[in-house]
């Protein structure tokens, strides 16, 4: 693990929900809000996570948002289990595809200060900000200057079923 990700691990744990791992409190870490992930191999991802269960999806190479869904659940062994699905076409192949992350797993892609409330780059809209997101991992503090964050949406509370 690099430092990077160590400190927003670190960050999470004490500032996020105790029963994190809990799928009702994963749920409500992501409901309405525009998470920043980086992995090496895919690069900076940057996604809106809507009250009514549709996901926004943008990263680099692409012109468009992907559009999808998404949904929290709990694995057997008591683990919440975040799910992104994509239509089909959305990346290679004729197929939608599905990615599904625990807890701790999507925490540790979670870029520091990436957690934004509302969708700041107004992605719902499926038009990108601008076209060329840098692959290499992106400070938020710069775009939070350009693209504040909104209020999150107040439909986040209590949907969780």
């Amino acid at each position: 693990m690099n430092a990077t990700r160590g400190l927003v691990l670190a960050f999470c744990l004490s500032a996020c929900p105790a029963a994190a791992q809990d799928p009702a409190a994963v749920y409500d870490l992501l409901c309405g809000r525009t998470a920043q992930f980086y992995s090496p191999g895919i690069g900076t991802q940057i996604e809106y996570t809507a009250p009514d269960g549709r996901a926004f999806l943008w990263f680099p190479g692409q012109d468009d948002v992907i559009l999808g869904t998404w949904e929290v659940g709990q694995m057997t062994d008591g683990v919440a289990e975040l799910c992104y699905v994509y239509e089909p076409g959305s990346f290679t192949g004729e197929d939608g595809e599905t990615f599904c992350f625990t807890y701790p797993g999507l925490i540790a892609d979670l870029v520091e200060g990436g957690l934004r409330d509302g969708d700041p780059y107004d992605l719902m809209s499926g038009e990108v900000p601008f076209v060329t997101l840098p692959f290499s991992e992106v400070d938020p503090t710069g775009l939070k200057t350009e693209y504040p964050d909104q209020p999150q949406a107040p439909a986040c509370a209590g949907l969780f079923s």
